[in-house]
């Protein structure tokens, strides 16, 4: 089931201290944003007691809500290879036009057993 991102500004909470161990990767739930159009936005902190968290960010799209139907979009950057700081950091992507988007972490090499993810999706 996915969330709904409302009008032209807004911010969805994609993650709150959502665990992503080691190499592990974590898919968040769906966005429907088939009436959203232009820059998005991720304002992510990642955290870890043990050490520095190493993850990296990307996002996947969909015509519709079923996860086999999602891929990453031909061309498209990650939002961040490597993330490898504690601070809050704001990345900004334009995503080709599908109705609907997820967000995938992975943990890279070196990455903290108790690595915690907080994302929120921004759109204007």
């Amino acid at each position: 089931m996915s969330n709904y991102v409302v009008g032209l500004l807004g911010a969805m909470q994609v993650w709150s201290g959502e665990l992503c161990n080691g190499l592990a990767t974590v898919t968040s739930a769906s966005f429907k944003v088939e009436h959203v159009s232009g820059s998005f936005s991720a304002w992510i902190q990642a955290t870890s007691v043990l050490g520095t968290p190493n993850l990296r960010f990307y996002y996947e799209m969909s015509y519709d809500d079923t996860a086999a139907h999602f891929a990453t979009p031909v061309g498209a950057a990650d939002i961040i290879t490597t993330m490898n700081v504690e601070t809050v950091r704001i990345y900004s992507f334009i995503p080709p036009y599908l109705p609907y988007i997820r967000f995938v972490v992975r943990g890279n090499a070196g990455n903290e057993v108790d690595s915690l993810v907080t994302m929120y999706l921004c759109v204007q």
